[in-house]
């Protein structure tokens, strides 16, 4: 018999311009997913107003995301991607 998995909570590794909008599609087309998180803390004003405009929750830290995620998605440019990995 197969296992399900149900992910109820996704992290998102830079929340920019490409990351807010990828939250807002998860939260508004995936009913089982009932939180995206992220760290906010560093990051612009501009990045925060569109993350919480999204919907996504703040955990404060990157401890924290890592504790609550179930999966995590790093979306950055291209010129940030080996920074982050």
């Amino acid at each position: 018999m197969a296992m399900t998995t149900i992910v109820t909570t996704i992290a998102i590794i830079s929340p920019g311009d490409m990351g807010h909008a990828i939250g807002r599609v998860i939260l508004s087309n995936n009913p089982q997913t009932k939180r995206v998180i992220t760290n906010l803390n560093g990051r612009s004003e501009r990045t925060k107003a569109l993350s919480y405009s999204a919907g996504i929750i703040d955990t404060g830290s990157d401890e924290e995301l890592l504790r609550q995620a179930d999966i995590i998605l790093s979306i950055v440019s291209p010129s940030e991607a080996a920074a982050v990995a």
